[in-house]
């Protein structure tokens, strides 16, 4: 799905962005108004956020934080956020972590993170309605 345009010296190009309709870890808690996604460059390198969707805004304003950027090497995704989160591991066995994609190499924090937070909220909105949504409680 093309999400952004991007035009550098008149030259535009499309950004497409896979569906977060990957959700890798809780399937069934992708309503909530928490968890994580990650991507994988094309160099093997992760990148794991953790979200937070203010649903008391109007603007619903969702807050990341990075808290893995690294070569995915031997690690896997359980073990990263395990070894990385704040959260309690019974909190992370809860949360959904979804896996966003994007085929071409264009730079994270200022281009595709924006992008990826707006495919997030645009796939938890357009499958639940704002009051269904909820904050994992531990």
């Amino acid at each position: 799905m093309v999400i952004g345009i991007l035009d550098h010296s008149h030259q535009k190009q499309l950004i497409t962005i896979g569906l977060p309709n990957h959700i890798k870890k809780n399937k069934n808690n992708s309503n909530s108004t928490n968890g994580f996604f990650y991507f994988i460059n094309n160099k093997n390198q992760i990148f794991l956020w953790e979200y937070e969707i203010d649903t008391t805004n109007p603007e619903h304003i969702t807050n990341t934080k990075l808290i893995y950027e690294g070569k995915k090497g031997e690690l896997t995704l359980p073990k990263i956020l395990e070894n990385f989160s704040n959260r309690k591991l019974t909190e992370l066995k809860k949360l959904p972590v979804f896996e966003m994609t994007c085929g071409e190499d264009y730079p994270v924090d200022e281009t595709l993170l924006p992008l990826f937070k707006r495919k997030l909220l645009s796939y938890i909105f357009q499958k639940y309605s704002i009051d269904s949504l909820k904050k994992i409680e531990i």
